[in-house]
C-alpha cells in the first residue's frame, strides 16, 4: 500500500466497514439506484452500497491511488472502478455517466498549504487553482444541470475559500454529480460546521439539497488515525432554491452516537430501543418525529432554517453572499445556538447580545515563526545583560550566550501557565530569537564581537538540515522563512534582512489576553500580566483596540465564565483525542453580553479577583461572574439556577469527548 507520508499527503484516512454500513444504511437504498464513489479509496462505502442490496453492475467508483484503486477493484467486481483524478473528465467518459442516485465518498481532506503540485508513484495531484480550474470545466459538461444551477455552482467554484482543504472542492464535485431525488452521503469533519472555509458548502447544500441526518461521532473513537472528530450527513438533492428563503418549515435530523454502542460489527451494535437492536434500533430511531435521549444516544429534530441564522451571523458569510447573490441581503439573526437554548429555557433577545468587536477586541492567532528549532530556545541562567540559551536537540542542545536585545519571553505551551491563568515573564523558561538589526557590516563580518556566538550560532544553523516534509531542507530554504529575506529601504539606506530575521510583531504577538488551541479541559483563558511577552501559534490571541486595563479585566472574566466555555463547546471543533480545538474563527462567533458601564465595572473587580491565583477561591469568583453575566443576558429572576444548569452542561460537553 501507499507510505505513510503520500497517504497524508492524499489526506487517505480510509472508513472502514463499520462506519461506511453506517452511511449506507441512512441513505434509504432500494437496490434500483446508480452509485458512485468519486474518491473511492479501497471500495469501503462502494462495498457497504452492495451488502445493501444494490448490485455491483450499478457501483461505480473513481480513485487516483493505483494501489488502492487495486484492491477497490477486487472488492466490488463486477462494478467498475476507474483509476485516475475524479476532477478530470476521462473517468465519466470512460464510465458513461455523470449522474448518480447516491454519491457516497469520505472526501480527502488535504490542507490548504499542502495543495502544491505533487507526483509520487504514478499519482500526481493537482495543486489548488488546477482543481478549481478542472472543477469549473466540468460542471460546464454535467447535462444534468440547467443553466441556473451551472451558474450557481460556478459562482461557488471561483468564491471558495482559498484556505480550503481538497474536500471542499470534493463536495462541490460530489453535489454537482448527484441527479434530481437522488443522495449526496458524506464523512465529515466536525469542523466543517464550526469553520468559516465550510460556509460555501453550507450555502450550496441549502440551495440544491434538504438535509436529512447529520450523526455525529459523540466521543470521536470512529477514525483512530484522524486527528479531528466526525460526522455523517446525508442529503436528498431537491429542486434548485432560487433564493433560501425557500428553506420553509424543513427539518433535519441530528443524531449522536456514543462509544458505547459500538460493537464488533457495527457503531450502533449495542443500541437497543423498544425491544429492538442495532441497526434495527437505529431504524427505529430515525423514524421518530420528536427528540430523544437515553445512554449513548440522541436525536434531535432541527429546522434548516437554524441551521440558517447560524450561518447569517457569520460576517465572513455576509462577505460570501454579497459575491454569490449580489442582490441579496443578509438579515444577521444574533441568536445563540440551540442547545445553549435548551440549557437556559429560551433563546435571548437579540438586543441583548453583541460581538467580540464591541468589547474592544480583536482576535487572531499568535505567532507562527516558520523554524521554531532556530527561533526558539530555553533559558538557562542570565548575567547581566546576556542570556545563556539552550539551543533545540537539532544543535545537540549546545549552550549559547545571546544579548538580552536580541530576546523576548514566549508563551509557547499550555503546560508554561504551570495550572494558573496569568502568565508572567518571570515564569516562562522559553526565548524567542528576535534579531532586528543587521549584525553584519557591509563586508558580511560581525559588527559587534559580543555577537560573535550568536553568529556562531546563525551559521551552523545555515549548514544544518531538518526534515521538512518528508525532505531534507536547510533553516534558510522552509517555505516560511524565505520570505524574511529581503532589503528594505530606510533613512539611512539599505537594510538587509536576512532569513533569522522575523518580520515586526504585530498586536496579535504580544496581545494582552490568549486562549489555547488545543483543550483537553475547559478552555481557559490566560492574562498576559507584563509587556513584551510574545504568544505563540498554539494559542488564539485578543488585544485591545479601544479601551483600557479596566476593559481588559472585564473580558478576562467573560471570557472564564461559563457562559463563555460552555460556548466553545458548543461550537468548536472536537478533535479525534477528545481534545477541544478553539480558533480564531470560533471566539469571533460568540455571542456576549451588551458592554454597559455597570457590567464592565462588575466584570473588571471579578476578573482582577480571578488574576490574584486564590486557587480555592476561583470556583467562588467564577460563580460570582456566571450570574452577573446570565442576569445581563436574562434578567436576575432565576439566574442562579440557570448558572447551575450551565455548568452541569459545560461538564457534561467536556466528560463526553473526554470518554
Amino acid at each position: 500500500m501507499t507510505d505513510a507520508i503520500t497517504r497524508k499527503r492524499l489526506g487517505q484516512y480510509f472508513s472502514g466497514n463499520k462506519v461506511a454500513n453506517l452511511l449506507a444504511n441512512l441513505c434509504s437504498l432500494t437496490g434500483e439506484e446508480f452509485v458512485i464513489d468519486p474518491m473511492a479509496g479501497v471500495g469501503d462505502m462502494l462495498t457497504a452500497a452492495i451488502q445493501s442490496g444494490v448490485p455491483a453492475e450499478k457501483i461505480s467508483g473513481i480513485e487516483i491511488d493505483p494501489d488502492a484503486g487495486s484492491l477497490c477493484k477486487k472488492r466490488i467486481a463486477p462494478g467498475n472502478v476507474y483509476i485516475g483524478d475524479a476532477f478530470s473528465p476521462e473517468p465519466y467518459l470512460a464510465l458513461r455517466r455523470m449522474a448518480w442516485d447516491l454519491v457516497i465518498t469520505n472526501p480527502p481532506y488535504v490542507r490548504y498549504q499542502s495543495m502544491g503540485r505533487f507526483e509520487s508513484d504514478g499519482i500526481r495531484l493537482k495543486s489548488a487553482k488546477e482543481t478549481r480550474r478542472s472543477l469549473s470545466e466540468l460542471i460546464d459538461g454535467i447535462s444534468h444541470l440547467d443553466d441556473d444551477e451551472k451558474a450557481c455552482f460556478q459562482q461557488i467554484i471561483q468564491n471558495y475559500s482559498g484556505l480550503s482543504d481538497l474536500a471542499v472542492p470534493a463536495w462541490i464535485l460530489c453535489a454537482a454529480l448527484t441527479q434530481a431525488d437522488g443522495r449526496i452521503a458524506m464523512v465529515v469533519p466536525e469542523s466543517w460546521i464550526s469553520r468559516d472555509y465550510a460556509l460555501s458548502i453550507k450555502y450550496m447544500l441549502l440551495k440544491f439539497f434538504d438535509i436529512e441526518y447529520i450523526v455525529e461521532d459523540l466521543n470521536s473513537v470512529w477514525f483512530s488515525d484522524a486527528l479531528v472528530k466526525t460526522n455523517l450527513l446525508v442529503a436528498k438533492r431537491v429542486h434548485y432554491r432560487e433564493s433560501l428563503n425557500e428553506i420553509g418549515d424543513s427539518v433535519y435530523k441530528h443524531i449522536r452516537l456514543g462509544a458505547g454502542l459500538i460493537g464488533e460489527d457495527s457503531l450502533v451494535q449495542k443500541l437497543t430501543i423498544n425491544g429492538k437492536e442495532g441497526y434495527a434500533a437505529l431504524d427505529n430511531l430515525l423514524n421518530s418525529n420528536c427528540d430523544v435521549s437515553g445512554e449513548d444516544f440522541e436525536i434531535r429534530q432541527i429546522h434548516l432554517s437554524t441551521f440558517l441564522s447560524e450561518m447569517s451571523t457569520s460576517q465572513v458569510y455576509e462577505k460570501l453572499l454579497k459575491k454569490l447573490e449580489p442582490k441579496t441581503k443578509n438579515v444577521m439573526k444574533a441568536s445563540i445556538p440551540k442547545e445553549l437554548q435548551e440549557v437556559i429555557g429560551g433563546d435571548i433577545p437579540p438586543t441583548h447580545l453583541t460581538e467580540l468587536a464591541t468589547w474592544g477586541f480583536q482576535v487572531g492567532q499568535g505567532l507562527r515563526t516558520g523554524a521554531n528549532k532556530f527561533f526558539y530556545t530555553e533559558l538557562s541562567r542570565s548575567e547581566g545583560s546576556v542570556d545563556y540559551l539552550v539551543a533545540d536537540k537539532v544543535f545537540k542542545e549546545r549552550i549559547i550566550p545571546v544579548a538580552q536585545k536580541y530576546l523576548l519571553p514566549a508563551f509557547r505551551y499550555q503546560s508554561d501557565a504551570r495550572d494558573g491563568l496569568v502568565i508572567s515573564k518571570s515564569m516562562l523558561p522559553h526565548r524567542l530569537l528576535y534579531i532586528q538589526e543587521d549584525i553584519y557590516n557591509a563586508n558580511g563580518h560581525i559588527q559587534d564581537d559580543a555577537d560573535a556566538p550568536l553568529a556562531e550560532h546563525i551559521a551552523i544553523a545555515e549548514n544544518t538540515p531538518i526534515e521538512s516534509n518528508g525532505q531534507l531542507k536547510y533553516f534558510h530554504e522552509l517555505s516560511a522563512v524565505k520570505p524574511n529575506i529581503r532589503n528594505n529601504e530606510a533613512q539611512g539606506g539599505i537594510v538587509r534582512r536576512h532569513w533569522f530575521m522575523l518580520p515586526v510583531l504585530t498586536n496579535r504577538h504580544t496581545p494582552q489576553l490568549c486562549i489555547s488551541r488545543v483543550n483537553h479541559k475547559n478552555a481557559r483563558c490566560c492574562l498576559i500580566a507584563d509587556e513584551g511577552i510574545v504568544v505563540d501559534a498554539n494559542f488564539s490571541t485578543l488585544w485591545i483596540v479601544k479601551g483600557g486595563k479596566q476593559q481588559v479585566y472585564a473580558m478576562f472574566a467573560l471570557l472564564n465564565s461559563t457562559w463563555t466555555q460552555s460556548y466553545l463547546e458548543t461550537i468548536s471543533t472536537v478533535m479525534g483525542g477528545g481534545a477541544l480545538k478553539v480558533e480564531a474563527s470560533h471566539i469571533r462567533k460568540l455571542l456576549l453580553p451588551l458592554p454597559t458601564d455597570e457590567l464592565i465595572t462588575s466584570l473588571s473587580l471579578l476578573g482582577k479577583r480571578l488574576s490574584a491565583g486564590n486557587t480555592p477561591e476561583s470556583s467562588n469568583i467564577i460563580s460570582e461572574i456566571d450570574y452577573a453575566i446570565l442576569s445581563s443576558l436574562l434578567g436576575s429572576s432565576n439566574s442562579h439556577e440557570k448558572c447551575v444548569a450551565l455548568r452541569v452542561y459545560l461538564q457534561s460537553k467536556v466528560n463526553a469527548r473526554q470518554r
